[in-house]
Parts: C-alpha cells; sequence; structure tokens
C-alpha cells in the first residue's frame, strides 16, 4: 500500500447495530452541485491536514498550520460551511486535538479525493492506494479555476465508486471481530471514508457528519 496522510493503524468508527434488516436507502436531499462539492472537498481537506499536523508537526510549525487552514477555508466560504464536528476539530488549539480526533479528522482526506474526482479535479486512486495529502490540496486550489463548462462526475459514475467501495468494506471488515473494540483495518478504513463520500454526493443525507455506511453481511453501519 502506498502512505499518505492517515497513520496505518486502525481508526475508531461509531458502530450501530441494527435490529432486523438495514432500512432501505432513501435518497432525501438534492444532489449537490458542483460548487457546493467544491466547497466540502476543501472542508475535508482541511479537516485532514489539520489531523495530519497534530500528528506530525509541533510547536510553532502546528500553530501556523492551524492558523493557515483557517485562513485557507475563508476562500470561497468555505469556513462557514463547517459542521459541528469540524468546526470542533479546526477551532481546537493546537497540539490539544484528542487522539481519537486526530484520527477521524486525518482519514478525512480520503473524503476528500473522492469529491475532488467528482469534480474531476483528481484521478481517483485505486482501492489499494492512499490519497497523498500534497496532491489533493494541488488539486482542491484549481477547482475554483476549474472550466465553467466541466460538470460533476455522472450520478452512475458517483454510484459505481459508491457501490465498489461499499463492497471492499464488506470484504475486508464486514465480519471483522475487530469491529467489537470499534477498530478497523487501513484498507477497510479507506474504503469506508470513500463510501461515506459518495452516499453524500449522491444525496443520502442532508449533512456529511449523518451519512452512514450499511455493513451489509454484518448487518451493522457506520458512521
Amino acid at each position: 500500500m502506498q502512505t499518505g496522510c492517515p497513520p496505518l493503524v486502525g481508526a475508531e468508527v461509531r458502530v450501530q447495530r441494527v435490529n432486523g434488516a438495514l432500512a432501505l436507502d432513501f435518497v432525501g436531499s438534492p444532489a449537490p452541485d458542483l460548487a457546493r462539492v467544491a466547497q466540502r472537498a476543501r472542508v475535508l481537506a482541511a479537516v485532514a491536514y489539520r489531523g495530519w499536523s497534530e500528528a506530525r508537526e509541533s510547536g510553532a510549525a502546528q500553530q501556523r498550520t492551524a492558523q493557515r487552514l483557517l485562513e485557507w477555508l475563508g476562500v470561497g466560504g468555505a469556513l462557514a460551511a463547517l459542521e459541528a464536528d469540524e468546526e470542533r476539530v479546526m477551532r481546537a488549539p493546537p497540539g490539544e486535538l484528542p487522539e481519537g480526533d486526530r484520527m477521524r479528522a486525518a482519514w478525512r482526506i480520503e473524503g476528500a479525493a473522492v469529491l475532488a474526482w467528482a469534480a474531476r479535479a483528481l484521478r481517483m486512486p485505486g482501492p489499494d492506494e492512499l490519497v497523498k495529502l500534497a496532491d489533493l490540496v494541488e488539486a482542491i486550489e484549481h477547482l475554483p479555476r476549474a472550466r465553467p463548462e466541466l460538470a460533476p462526475r455522472s450520478e452512475g459514475e458517483v454510484l459505481d465508486l459508491m457501490a465498489r467501495s461499499m463492497d471492499a468494506l464488506d470484504a475486508t471488515a464486514g465480519e471483522d471481530p475487530q469491529f467489537e473494540n470499534h477498530e478497523i483495518s487501513v484498507l477497510a478504513r479507506c474504503a469506508f471514508e470513500r463510501a461515506k463520500a459518495a452516499r453524500w454526493l449522491v444525496g443520502l443525507a442532508p449533512t456529511y457528519a449523518e451519512t452512514w455506511v450499511p455493513l451489509r453481511r454484518a448487518g451493522r453501519r457506520l458512521a
């Protein structure tokens, strides 16, 4: 596996047991337009960058990164698009983000990559290839200058990525006993983040935080 932003260890997720069959997917929100996709990609990339900084930097460097990321989010109104959990990460004093929050933040890089791909700004990495932070940030920097005639990826393309990511998640984590400890493997976490972003893209939840991913074989779901 090629290394990227997230540390190569398990990461905590919220696991919800489901009594009986999982409810059928219901598209309750309109699919986001290109401007909103670009804005959310910037938010997720900034959250991931902050998670990386908390794990890899210290002192003045960490403080500079935290401030610069807030300034970066000011472009195009992305700062106002932060959801509650993202606001908590981005506003936390440098060096004081709990390990669990740091890990979850760093993994948002995979969701950001899906959105950048959907906006036709980034090649979608393979299922065993982690996104590189520098490549992602460069792609998102070019989003505002993308040609206006360029439409987001088609719903069919997004649904195909969603299905492949959910299949990969089922294959790598659907029967993994580590779920009892709320930890999953690197490949499973990568697949989860990508499936979550794809499901948000097709309007399966009103907010990114509320977008959950079913584990079909295990009869559970991840949020």
